[in-house]
């Protein structure tokens, strides 16, 4: 899969549900898996408009 290539939109709540997923896995990971959750985590962030 090309590193640029998109993916379809998830819903609002799927993209809340991730994040906090996200989160949760960041808090008991080693050093790298928790850079790589938490970079996961601010780019969906970002991507969610304001409420």
């Amino acid at each position: 899969m090309d590193h640029e290539e998109r993916l379809p939109l998830i819903t609002r709540g799927e993209a809340e549900a991730l994040i906090a997923v996200l989160g949760r896995l960041a808090d008991g990971a080693d050093d790298d898996l928790r850079y790589e959750a938490l970079e996961l985590q601010a780019r969906l962030g970002m991507r969610l408009p304001a409420e």
